[in-house]
């Protein structure tokens, strides 16, 4: 009676707490902070949520979703870092303190449990910050006491309470990471990059791809079920969680970023891939849902606020979420608050793409901000002047189109519905300039910028690496040519069959663009 009545009064006490798209269903405070979240379903069909807790384990029975119960604590190390994932009938815990992973028997839940701490023997594997096992119960230990901080690789499948060394990835510390199909996508947090590395042969790890992260402190990874795209966090006040293409490795395409009330620098903290749709930890701004279902166009389209505390940079709320137990239930770790299970509607947003052009010349305007009045969407058209935007709920909205040098534009009363794309193009009427974007960065020069057949790129060596990306765009937005430069000093010919008139320039070299105008005549 007395968990029954706690949970109702929370229930009425956290209504004040922003949610759209996920009914509350019961908070579970501890006396310990949390930090992570793993679930699992046993043989008769019950759920429970496996929490992390600053001085060990709680198993929590979430079968009736309005009354979780605790049946039992699996006391370990204390540490402000817990995490856990589970393979088969076993869950797998790590910590920053000591005594190695820490090996729980489920198999006889609810009634018992047992456990055991596992260092490997000669191995001597005290700590780790994470882990991950794939499909065939191979595991994957990430920041641990040995092999550099980098990735042990364990096997777990013949005998799950004495993993099997494999082998091991040393090349940099790894936070955290996820594995699929022998590729193992790894978040390197201190160099800001995610890798792609090949474990076919768990003895030779081999790195096939990087990528640096927009604010440099890559701290979670996930990829899409199909291996195509995948989605990062930076953890970092303001940072975004993003969208890549992965699907030709050597050319990894940036998509789109998703920020959290822009403006606030709150911390996203973990990204989980749901189907179509992300569920992310996202420390004081609580549980967020995403449509990913337009990898270059994230929406929000639910959320949850855990945390009593104003949004902000702030490392307090949200530690982590699952959103995989088979009822479709989101558990939420809140660090001060506790258990959250929640109840999510997973809904397709509503969008919104076009193109601003210039009225006269009739080119391509990029750096426009779309709005949608009344809600905090905003977007900048692109370099080639489109624009993606969108929002959860359908109905009538005005568009707000302004940028400095043209006329504002807001076309009312457009028509977005869920699940649907209306297209959106406009004219604006802009000086001559505004249309074109200026290069701000000395350190690279275009010359001339009045050509016939080429022309020559130079830059300086300060921050810059020695392979950089050209794209040259028509008035139209469209990629006329795109290539690779290889030194500090090139020079671009086979320019004579473009048509005369205007092209942008663009230089890009660690995620930073730079832009130009030139002229062929």
């Amino acid at each position: 009676m007395k968990t029954i009545t706690l949970t109702l009064f929370l229930l009425l006490s956290f209504q004040c707490f922003s949610q759209d798209n996920m009914e509350l269903k019961s908070v579970l405070p501890f006396s310990d902070f949390m930090n992570d979240i793993w679930g699992y379903q046993d043989t008769s069909g019950k759920e429970y949520a496996l929490c992390g807790l600053q001085s060990g384990v709680a198993v929590v029975d979430v079968s009736i979703p309005n009354n979780p119960l605790q049946l039992h604590f699996i006391p370990g190390e204390t540490s402000v870092w817990r995490d856990i994932k589970t393979w088969d009938k076993y869950a797998y815990v790590t910590n920053e303190s000591g005594k190695g992973i820490q090996i729980i028997d489920l198999r006889f839940l609810p009634d018992s449990i047992a456990f055991k701490n596992w260092e490997g023997g000669l191995l001597k594997l005290r700590t780790a910050h994470n882990l991950y096992i794939d499909t065939s119960g191979t595991a994957f230990v990430f920041g641990s006491n040995i092999f550099g901080a980098g990735v042990v690789i364990l096997d777990l499948s013949n005998s799950p309470k004495n993993p099997v060394y494999l082998g091991a990835y040393s090349d940099h510390y790894v936070h955290d990471g996820f594995a699929q199909k022998d590729t193992v996508y790894t978040s390197e947090i201190f160099i800001g990059e995610f890798a792609v590395v090949d474990v076919s042969n768990k003895s030779n790890p081999i790195v096939i791809a990087r990528q640096q992260t927009p604010s440099r402190f890559t701290h979670n990874c996930w990829p899409s079920p199909n291996g195509r795209f995948l989605f990062t966090t930076d953890e970092l006040p303001g940072a975004p969680v993003t969208a890549y293409d992965i699907s030709d490795l050597s050319n990894i395409q940036k998509l789109d970023e998703y920020r959290s009330n822009p403006g606030d620098s709150v911390i996203p903290h973990n990204v989980h891939v749901l189907n179509d749709f992300l569920v992310v930890s996202y420390y004081t701004d609580g549980v967020k849902i995403i449509d990913a279902s337009n990898r270059d166009n994230l929406i929000e389209v639910g959320n949850y606020d855990t945390s009593p505390f104003s949004s902000g940079p702030g490392f307090d709320g949200c530690w982590g979420v699952y959103p995989y137990l088979p009822s479709g239930l989101i558990l939420a770790s809140d660090i001060e608050e506790g258990l959250y299970v929640l109840d999510p509607n997973y809904i397709k947003a509503c969008y919104l793409r076009g193109v601003v052009s210039d009225t006269v010349s009739g080119i391509n305007v990029p750096g426009v901000k779309v709005e949608i009045i009344g809600s905090s969407n905003t977007e900048l058209t692109s370099i080639t002047g489109n624009y993606a935007i969108g929002i959860a709920d359908s109905g009538l909205y005005d568009i707000r189109f302004s940028k400095k040098g043209c006329t504002t534009s807001i076309r009312q009363n457009v028509m977005l519905n869920n699940g649907q794309t209306t297209i959106l193009d406009l004219s604006l009427d802009c000086d001559v300039n505004t249309s074109i974007p200026e290069l701000k960065n000395e350190l690279i020069k275009v010359y001339p910028t009045l050509f016939s057949d080429h022309f020559r790129i130079e830059m300086e060596d300060h921050g810059y690496n020695s392979v950089s990306e050209l794209q040259i765009h028509n008035s139209q937005g469209q990629i006329v040519m795109r290539r690779k430069i290889n030194r500090q000093s090139t020079t671009i010919s086979g320019l004579k069959n473009l048509p005369n008139g205007i092209y942008i320039v663009q230089v890009e070299n660690e995620g930073r663009k730079h832009f130009f105008k030139a002229l062929k005549h």
